[in-house]
């Protein structure tokens, strides 16, 4: 917030703003943040392992691609590692150098089959912010399986840990393409077209030339 004259201002990313005296000012070029950077400002309780009894379930909707949790303060520790500096990768055994590639996923509740994350979700990632123990995990939503993923969240001696779970729809199927026009004539003798009637699209057809629809009556079929 400013204040100019006894008037305030807030300030948003790009605005004109028309005074009371007749002055007009143009706010431009303040930051805004990311889809990611938003979804890791602020992190509910629910979205927050605080405890042994306490298991986070996220799902990450059809039309969505994120989810953000946070490791509490007795809890810090991420699980599973993710591949080191200079370490070679499960899958690949080689050194990578995408840091991407080096994310690791858990694919079951006890964190014993691991792999690496875009081994599950290809072009996935996951952003981690150190300072506040906040993950989001950021999954495209083309060609998405529906899958259960796990990650935990340990303690400083990595004796316990609290459980995170997120749930991965995949995206709504699409219907398919109204059919075109010319697919939709009627020319040949004794041929047979074949239309299939759906909810999102009006049918359309065309009789050829010299040709009538039969019945006439626009009541009847």
């Amino acid at each position: 917030m400013k204040v100019c004259h006894g008037i305030v201002v807030s300030l948003v990313a790009s605005a004109t703003l028309t005074l009371s005296t007749g002055y007009t000012a143009t706010v431009t070029d303040l930051p805004v943040l990311s889809q990611a950077a938003a979804a890791t400002a602020v992190v509910s309780k629910d979205q927050t392992c605080s405890s042994l009894e306490n298991r986070v379930t996220l799902t990450i909707e059809a039309d969505r691609t994120d989810a953000t949790f946070k490791c509490g303060d007795s809890f810090p520790a991420l699980k599973p590692k993710d591949c080191g500096k200079h370490d070679d990768c499960v899958k690949s055994k080689q050194k990578v150098t995408d840091d991407q590639e080096k994310k690791k996923i858990c694919k079951d509740e006890y964190c014993i089959h691991v792999v690496q994350l875009r081994e599950v979700f290809p072009r996935a990632t996951r952003t981690d912010k150190p300072d506040t123990h906040t993950h989001t995990l950021s999954i495209p939503i083309d060609k998405r399986a529906p899958t259960i993923v796990w990650y935990h969240c340990e303690d400083t001696d990595k004796q316990q840990s609290c459980k995170v779970q997120i749930r991965v729809k995949a995206p709504a199927s699409a219907p398919p393409p109204p059919p075109s026009n010319n697919a939709n004539t009627c020319e040949k003798d004794g041929h047979v077209s074949k239309l299939t009637a759906l909810h999102e699209y009006p049918i359309k057809f065309i009789c050829g030339p010299g040709r009538v629809l039969q019945p006439l009556q626009t009541t009847h079929v």
